[in-house]
């Protein structure tokens, strides 16, 4: 009898044994089959984001073509225009289409620079430079800009700060973005200031106003694509929502960090970090 009991027993377990060894291998094919499902989706959604970036980037690049001709030809007509005191309401229609066309190539550009950063092929060519000198030429566009909103800009960068490497295109374009934004979103009587100083083996460059500042929930999302804070330009200036994923990414390719505060009502502060000396930090591609 318990001979008999002991090989039920087996049997048994024998038949629990087959039963588990048949559902581990469905399961394996299950899990086979599903991992080659979201295998072939990823190859899928990965296409199309390509598709989408050279979509993006080819009706950009059409597009700016005809709207340099408009912003050329239309600068012209202004300037010719200017010289005519009989102009009138001619010379207020020619400024509009003038900014409408500088708003438009501005959002191409901005497009453009996205695709380029997110396909890999943006480049940044360094080269040793003075921050003081290589802010100077701008400095009197941007407080025309500031001036034209009743802001007051103010630079304070000493000339005697180390020499840097950065790219002079790729950094303007970052500073040009930052004072942009600052006096989009700044009302009469702010103040922008933009200051540097040496911290260690790093350069720190201040973009700071006292405008209405930014929301706490928005600190986090300011520096992704086609995010915009709640704050409104104060003058109803658009923007693309790229300009600060574009300045990050192009701090990034120099090596350095930018990171920002503010609190509402009490006006914003940009600073970015730059080595004096980069490292060819990870995903920096060098023209030449």
């Amino acid at each position: 009898k318990l001979f008999d009991e002991v090989r039920s027993t087996n049997e048994e377990l024998r038949k629990a044994k087959e039963s588990i060894l048949k559902w581990n291998l469905e399961l394996e094919q299950k899990v086979e089959e599903r991992t080659s499902e979201i295998r072939t989706q990823n190859e899928e959604i990965s296409k199309l984001a390509n598709q989408k970036e050279e979509l993006l980037g080819m009706v950009a690049h059409d597009l700016r073509t005809p709207l340099t001709g408009i912003l050329g030809f239309s600068e012209m007509i202004v300037q010719m225009l200017q010289a005519d005191n009989q102009a009138g309401s001619l010379m207020e229609d020619v400024e509009i289409i003038h900014q409408t066309a500088a708003e438009m190539n501005a959002l191409l550009t901005d497009l453009l620079d996205i695709s380029k950063i997110e396909s890999g092929t943006i480049t940044i060519e360094p080269e040793s430079c003075n921050l003081a000198a290589l802010i100077a030429p701008s400095q009197q566009r941007f407080k025309r800009m500031a001036q034209a909103k009743g802001i007051s800009f103010e630079v304070a960068v000493s000339p005697n700060l180390p020499q840097i490497e950065l790219d002079p295109r790729r950094f303007g374009q970052i500073l040009n973005n930052l004072i942009s934004n600052a006096i989009k979103f700044s009302r009469p009587d702010d103040t922008i200031r933009v200051s540097a100083r040496l911290n260690g083996s790093h350069l720190e460059i201040c973009v700071a106003d006292t405008g209405p500042g930014i929301a706490t929930e928005d600190l986090d999302l300011i520096f992704g694509r086609f995010e915009q804070a709640s704050a409104k330009a104060t003058s109803g200036e658009a923007g693309s929502g790229l300009g600060l994923a574009i300045t990050k990414r192009l701090v990034e390719l120099h090596g350095g960090t930018i990171c920002v505060k503010s609190n509402a009502d009490t006006g914003a502060t940009f600073l970015i970090s730059l080595p004096l000396v980069q490292d060819s930090p990870s995903g920096v591609q060098r023209a030449g």
